[in-house]
């Protein structure tokens, strides 16, 4: 009982966060099912960590040499698979066929401490011996680090991601991982030269703290993001427009032809598909400084802050160059103001006047398969 008691009041606090992000990620499973996952999993190897280093304490003290060994190398395993986890969390995250690699450090770090099984490694790895007193004693060699620098690394690779974030949309996004990073790698380097390696307790609770708070974030991100398309919603284009005055200085409207023909014909689902794809265009061609809206239905808008004209009309070419490779039609339409001396309004009612000339052309002079608009 005492164990237990013990276990309780010192893992209070996570015990409390545990429940509040497993209800959350249940209740919003449906919204974002990778975050949702990805919050239960962490969630799962914090409570984990914490009860295997409370186990580990009750058997050195009893002298279970393998019991105190699996206990250790449980904690130096799922330490760097909580960051890795937390990564993953984050949609930036890469994924190309080379992805494999980020897997191979958490591999790397089972193997290295699965050889503390094999005796006399105490002084490669980590092992423990039995001191005078009956108890088992810690003895560690130099890979005993290799979780906390895998941990580093991972730590790193977040950092490099908000910092890539910042220099994309919303910067609060970006500021919020650099955030929970902070709070993870201080947690990491106490432990390492303060506590030497020995109370998890700490990291456990950061880790908690920040995956909750990026979680929220992101729940609160979500709501500014349409659902279908990953743009940006029409609430958030109107939230955003008193505070990009003065600094657009350019847009691009864009209106898919046929639409009402594809969900006349082939049902809603081929029209949400052509919604979907030309989306993914846009964000393809979009550019430094633009912001990608759907503002309803077809209807979608790029604001561009301190652009260049080229730069808005490179931006213009390589949608229709990768539209072309979709079975689907788009008008186009842009504006801009050298001086930014146009309002956005001006600028939007500008564009929507040339995407309306170019949709008057394609339906008078071009010939396609009604199927494909």
């Amino acid at each position: 009982m005492d164990v237990v008691s013990s276990f309780l009041i010192h893992n209070f606090v996570l015990l409390c966060l545990s429940l509040v992000m497993i209800f959350n990620a249940v209740m919003h499973y449906s919204q974002n099912k990778r975050i949702s996952i990805c919050s239960i999993i962490i969630t799962a190897c914090c409570l984990v960590l914490a009860v295997s280093y409370q186990a580990q304490m009750v058997t050195k003290s009893h002298g279970l040499l393998y019991a105190t060994i699996t206990c250790s190398i449980i904690g130096y395993v799922l330490r760097p698979f909580c960051i890795f986890v937390f990564i993953k969390m984050n949609r930036k995250a890469y994924t190309g066929k080379w992805s494999f690699l980020i897997w191979l450090p958490l591999v790397i770090n089972l193997i290295i401490y699965l050889l503390a099984y094999i005796p006399n490694m105490g002084n490669v790895v980590f092992g423990f011996f039995v001191a005078q007193n009956g108890e088992l004693t810690f003895t560690g060699g130099p890979l005993r680090y290799s979780s906390h620098i895998i941990s580093f690394g991972y730590m790193l690779y977040l950092i490099y991601l908000s910092v890539f974030t910042l220099k994309a949309k919303h910067i609060m996004h970006g500021v919020t991982i650099l955030i929970c990073a902070a709070f993870v790698i201080t947690a990491v380097l106490v432990e390492t030269f303060y506590a030497d390696g020995e109370n998890i307790e700490l990291l456990n609770t950061t880790i908690m703290v920040s995956t909750l708070t990026y979680y929220l974030f992101l729940y609160k991100e979500n709501i500014s993001i349409d659902t279908l398309t990953g743009l940006f919603n029409r609430d958030t284009y109107y939230r955003d427009l008193p505070k990009m005055q003065g600094t657009v200085n350019g847009t691009i409207n864009f209106d898919i032809n046929g639409l009402k023909y594809l969900n006349d014909n082939y049902g809603h689902f081929e029209g949400d598909k052509a919604i979907a794809t030309i989306a993914k265009t846009i964000l393809q061609a979009e550019g430094k400084g633009m912001y990608a809206y759907r503002l309803g239905g077809d209807e979608f808008l790029i604001l561009a802050n301190n652009v260049t004209e080229e730069s808005l009309m490179e931006t213009v070419q390589k949608f229709k160059e990768n539209l072309a490779k979709t079975p689907y039609y788009c008008s186009v339409g842009y504006a801009y103001s050298p001086d930014n001396s146009q309002s956005i309004d001006d600028l939007i009612r500008l564009a929507e006047e040339k995407m309306y000339l170019e949709k008057n052309e394609f339906y008078k002079h071009a010939e396609f398969d009604r199927r494909k608009v």
